[in-house]
């Protein structure tokens, strides 16, 4: 019995010990927290306000675009697959920088790239019926119109020449509207 009077007097003594530790860290910690956040405060960054700007074109950027104008739309013949012809109705448009594409009072006046494309709309038209004509038709059934497309490129950049830059005004073909119909209808 003796040592059941030693083990309860020693339980009430570390009951005691333990919530003052306890007591003595939350201090320490709610002090820290005091101290922290009023350093924060004096000497922390205000936060800066937000403000909106609008997006500005670079108008050196814009000069660079490409633009898609219109070459010729038009049907054209091929008989190259054997004893059947075929017509196809394309559209075709050419990619050119917007500078090279004129400044809106030549354009306004009727001048510009779309007043070339029309003083040379009779020889583009010719060029591209000549690619049609001789074009195997390997070629006229290609998913993306490569070879067409290189073709006419190449007589569009000899017909339109370069800039003042030294690149060539036609930068790309794009054709669209490829619409296959026998001619023997």
């Amino acid at each position: 019995m003796a040592d059941d009077a030693n083990t309860e007097s020693d339980a009430p003594a570390k009951k005691k010990k333990l919530p003052m530790t306890i007591i003595v860290i939350a201090a320490v910690m709610l002090v820290e927290a005091v101290v922290l956040g009023g350093l924060f405060m004096a000497f922390g960054a205000k936060p800066d306000v937000a403000e909106a700007h609008e997006l500005e074109k670079d108008e050196l950027a814009a000069e660079e675009e490409l633009v898609e104008i219109m070459l010729i739309a038009d049907k054209f013949q091929n008989s190259r697959q054997g004893a059947q012809a075929f017509l196809y109705d394309t559209s075709i448009y050419v990619l050119i920088k917007r500078k090279n594409r004129g400044t809106a009072e030549e354009i306004e006046a009727g001048g510009g790239f779309e007043a070339r494309v029309a003083e040379n709309v009779g020889r583009v038209r010719g060029e591209v019926v000549e690619i049609f004509a001789r074009a195997e038709p390997a070629h006229l059934n290609e998913p993306g119109h490569e070879t067409i497309r290189r073709l006419i490129l190449e007589k569009c950049q000899a017909r339109f020449g370069k800039d003042a830059d030294g690149e060539y005004i036609v930068q790309d073909v794009v054709i669209s509207d490829w619409k296959r119909f026998s001619a023997d209808m």
